[in-house]
């Protein structure tokens, strides 16, 4: 028999799922294939409005809301906290969000504070709900199957992408690239070189 503190639990212990998520067949028939599709969504934000073009990014560690977006909810920068890092690319570039805001988000019957990066740079989409979302609403996306499904105290509950809108998107974005790529060539007349 040993004396001493009892173990040290870890501060994050997973939950067993009281659902389970299942994708079927059935889930592909309204789907355009084949498609590399972005998942978009609409959800509820700041219990005001319903904001489609919201990205659901597997790939992103953070919660993103584009100026714009901010805007347009009627928020100003005196709403916002300082952001205490700058976000990073995945080609390395750094930017520094405006700053951060939590805000409710709705997703058919369930609700969750997010919180937000805000940042104030172009981008075809209003929002980008990551890895911080998901886990939080316990979701289960799908980018195959243009789905979302998460549990709530209703049962399994889900949303669909719009790939129509996620096509719009890619071409907003393509048409944005090839504008910042273009090159404006000037002919400059011979000028005397000044000698030392």
């Amino acid at each position: 028999m040993s004396v001493g503190p009892p173990p040290k639990k870890s501060k994050t212990e997973a939950r067993p799922s009281r659902f389970n998520v299942v994708f079927t067949g059935q889930d592909l028939e309204r789907i355009q294939y084949p498609h590399t599709d972005a998942f978009i969504v609409t959800v509820g934000v700041a219990n005001k409005f319903d904001v489609k073009r919201v990205l659901i990014d597997q790939g992103s560690a953070a919660n993103i809301m584009y100026y714009e977006l901010f805007k347009k909810l009627g928020l100003s920068e005196q709403h916002l906290t300082p952001a205490t890092s700058p976000l990073v690319s995945f080609n390395s570039q750094t930017e520094w969000p405006l700053g951060r805001i939590a805000l409710p988000v709705i997703a058919k019957s369930k609700v969750v504070s997010v919180d937000f990066l805000v940042v104030n740079t172009p981008s075809p989409y209003n929002a980008i709900l990551g890895r911080p979302w998901i886990h939080q609403m316990e979701a289960v996306p799908s980018t195959y199957h243009q789905l979302v499904c998460f549990p709530t105290k209703y049962g399994v509950e889900e949303i669909r992408g719009d790939q129509v809108v996620a096509k719009h998107c890619y071409i907003a974005a393509m048409k944005a690239k090839q504008e910042c790529d273009q090159v404006q060539m000037v002919e400059v007349p011979d000028q005397p070189v000044l000698k030392d």
